[in-house]
């Protein structure tokens, strides 16, 4: 008969309850994901570096040429705007040739230079979209953009 009950042993499939497991496995990962904390350094530099340049006290801003770009509207042109760099005119027929030339002498003069265009009240963006072409092609590539300011 001892024989007998081992057979039987033998016979009987052993099966796992898998639903218990995967309870212990979904607890698990809950938990690990509630307690891990993520580095955000990935994208920061501890660097204390200097404000002035060199043994100067004034800021960089300052000792760097600017040119200064407004482009205005004209209702008598055909062109419809006109351009104003660091307070010179430029209209007419050759308006973006001899702005170009000017912005490449400035941009040679003073290859670190920085432009920054004013666009005017009811200035189409194609027009912007010129002056900056005109800009690329003087080599001048640190453009930003201001509104601008309100009078009054």
């Amino acid at each position: 008969m001892a024989g007998k009950v081992t057979d039987e042993a033998a016979r009987e499939e052993v099966e796992m309850q898998m639903t218990p497991m995967i309870d212990v496995t979904f607890l698990l990962l809950i938990f690990f994901m509630c307690s891990i904390k993520f580095k955000l350094l990935d994208g920061k530099l501890a660097a204390y570096l200097p404000k002035d340049v060199g043994v100067n006290t004034t800021p960089i801003d300052d000792q760097m040429e600017k040119i200064e770009i407004q482009v205005v509207r004209d209702k008598r042109t055909k062109i419809g705007f006109y351009i104003v760099v660091n307070s010179r005119k430029f209209r007419g027929a050759n308006m973006l040739t001899d702005f170009y030339r000017q912005v490449r002498d400035l941009h040679i003069k003073a290859p670190d230079v920085r432009a920054t265009v004013y666009p005017g009240d009811e200035i189409q963006y194609g027009h912007i979209i010129k002056v900056v072409n005109e800009c690329l092609r003087a080599q001048l590539t640190q453009i930003t953009f201001r509104g601008t300011p309100l009078e009054g």
